[in-house]
């Protein structure tokens, strides 16, 4: 059998002259010369960090609608809290914060310092302000920045020793500084996630005790809300009367914001809502038939584009494809493949094909095949529209919409055995974003 690699060389030879695929006439030297002019003019027009073919677009409307149905959801009476940790979900901190604030959420929930001072330098610039979260327990370092940076952020107390942390924090720098010193907090108790959190009364009254510290909130998370059985119900309910047990101990007052939802809770369990919600995935439409049973929430990661580099004609039978030459083309026939510019460098499974991974070119679907490589991304295109061949420069689309057919990330990620969260995570780190605004937003 012959590898592919030996093949390669041969490609220009019969690119436009295989049989086995119906060919589509190529540019015309004034086409190419008139894309090539158009191209070059856009570069010196407008800076760019350096062409690349793949690329995720972030739907900024999709976002803003989200919120919209989230608020009419919930209603006036429970505070709002959004959940833009991760860069965002990886979407972008800086592509959604504008409409996360325009929005008027009662909270803007973050973990790093770096999306901190991101999120507060907008805020300070525009004139507006959100309080802000921090949805993990701080670093010694990150408490000690936040107060001498003045982002005011409202930590969580994850513990005794922690808030003892958080304490120290306030109490030396009032110390150095000459003024008061004061770090607002929320209280989270472990009621059955075993990550952090009080575990008893008595603990979260010695966090609330502690001096430099004001309490704002009291909350806990749930362990298995997003399980679509009656196990997961089941389970949430055990934790919320866990909770609502230790609170009722407390004697806190009613301006303590009292939270427990996230976003699988807030969809499915409105007695999980207390004072306030706390959502991510639902804000960027990462959901399923569970969570939005009625198709309220859009996509904000709409897609994940690319496009044809190499197109291989007269591929041998046989012949094998990617590294470890685990697949091989069909028996029987010649085959045509596509390699396009996108691999496990952008966040696209290794193992795609394995798992029946498919690409949209030309509005059909096709299979990707062999594992895929750092950077290339092989199709096999040999069955496709007879009367429209694909060549170099079309359009892929390995997560979103392109004509009739649509690949969901749902489909991508469980294709992959990965959670949406991974790949939402693994598809916006790892690629440039374009920002669009679709998603039927005022």
């Amino acid at each position: 059998m012959i590898p592919i690699r030996h093949i390669i060389l041969g490609t220009a030879i019969v690119l436009f002259t295989s049989p086995a695929f119906p060919e589509t006439p190529p540019l015309t030297d004034a086409q190419l010369e008139s894309a090539i002019d158009a191209a070059a003019a856009r570069f010196q027009r407008v800076p760019s960090a350096g062409a690349c073919p793949s690329f995720v677009e972030v739907d900024a409307g999709a976002f803003t609608k989200n919120i919209k149905t989230m608020k009419t959801m919930i209603g006036p009476g429970t505070k709002l809290c959004l959940v833009m940790k991760s860069d965002a979900y990886g979407h972008g901190l800086e592509n959604l914060i504008a409409a996360a604030v325009k929005a008027g959420p009662d909270y803007i929930a973050l973990v790093e310092n770096r999306e901190i001072a991101a999120a507060t330098g907008y805020m300070r610039a525009s004139g507006k302000k959100v309080p802000i979260l921090r949805i993990a327990p701080a670093s010694l370092d990150e408490a000690v920045e936040a107060v001498v940076k003045g982002w005011n952020v409202e930590e969580m107390a994850g513990s005794a020793e922690q808030g003892s942390l958080l304490s120290s924090v306030a109490l030396r720098l009032g110390r150095k500084t000459g003024r008061r010193v004061t770090i607002p907090i929320h209280v989270n108790i472990d009621t059955g996630m075993g990550r952090m959190g009080a575990a008893t009364a008595d603990e979260v009254k010695k966090i609330i005790a502690l001096p430099g510290l004001r309490l704002m909130g009291i909350m806990t998370h749930f362990a298995q809300s997003d399980d679509p059985t009656e196990a997961g119900k089941k389970r949430t309910l055990e934790q919320v009367r866990r909770f609502e047990d230790m609170v009722g101990k407390l004697g806190v007052g009613a301006d303590v914001i009292i939270h427990t939802a996230n976003s699988a809770a807030t969809s499915k369990f409105p007695w999980t809502w207390k004072n306030m919600v706390r959502v991510g995935s639902l804000i960027y439409g990462d959901v399923n038939a569970d969570t939005d049973p009625k198709g309220l929430f859009l996509p904000v990661m709409a897609s994940l584009k690319s496009t044809v580099a190499i197109i291989l004609r007269d591929v041998p039978p046989g012949t094998t494809v990617g590294y470890d030459s685990i697949f091989r083309t069909r028996e029987g026939r010649s085959s045509t493949l596509a390699a396009v510019r996108v691999g496990y460098n952008n966040g696209y499974p290794k193992d795609a094909f394995v798992n029946g991974t498919e690409v949209l070119i030309g509005g059909r679907r096709y299979p990707a095949v062999g594992k895929t490589s750092m950077n290339l991304l092989v199709v096999d295109i040999t069955d496709g529209d007879p009367s429209r061949s694909v060549r170099i420069g079309d359009e892929v689309v390995l997560m979103g919409r392109q004509g009739d057919e649509a690949i969901t990330m749902e489909e991508l990620a469980s294709r992959n055995k990965l959670t949406s969260y991974e790949m939402l995570l693994r598809l916006g780190k790892n690629n440039r974003i374009k920002v669009i605004r679709q998603g039927g937003a005022d």
